[in-house]
């Protein structure tokens, strides 16, 4: 399998992540049972693989993982750079999804650990949904304003 991945364009990859997360979210437990797994074991670790449509894959994996977001969390986030953008990957990120409350709400230590990895140290342009995510992490769990990764988010957003 790491061999196909290895030898799959880009597109195809990114096109393979959209079906995990279809393959996640329409088995029973399919997220622990086989997207994590075959993360873990036969995703490509190479940097080039690591690439900004990847990690928007990543993102958008990520927005529908429901209850197992921490354990997905802790599959991709190695795959996961920074990359520069300002379309909408984190909406999902802030508003209630099916009825839910929003993915940064309900895991917020887990967010600001995504936003952290994927932001980069100079931004030319704001990420679209960073200052409410960043709202929305004071507010479910203020201890962590303090944390390093949320203070240096802050400072980008003063600066850019």
């Amino acid at each position: 399998m790491k061999s196909a991945l290895r030898a799959m364009s880009e597109e195809s990859r990114n096109r393979f992540t959209f079906w995990l997360g279809l393959v996640g979210q329409k088995n029973d437990d399919g997220w622990i049972k086989y997207v994590v797994p075959l993360v873990n074991e036969d995703w490509p670790r190479e940097r080039q693989f690591r690439t900004s449509g990847s990690v928007k894959a990543w993102i958008r994996l990520l927005d529908d993982t429901g209850d197992d977001f921490p354990a997905v969390y802790e599959a991709v986030k190695k795959f996961l750079v920074p990359i520069e953008t300002d379309d909408y990957s984190f909406y999902r990120f802030t508003r209630k999804v099916n009825e839910g409350e929003p993915i940064t709400t309900r895991f917020p230590i887990e967010t600001l650990d995504l936003i952290h990895r994927v932001t980069p140290n100079g931004l030319s342009r704001l990420p679209y949904e960073l200052p409410k995510i960043l709202a929305l992490i004071s507010e479910v769990e203020p201890s962590l304003t303090s944390d390093y990764r949320y203070l240096r988010l802050i400072d980008l957003l003063e600066h850019c």
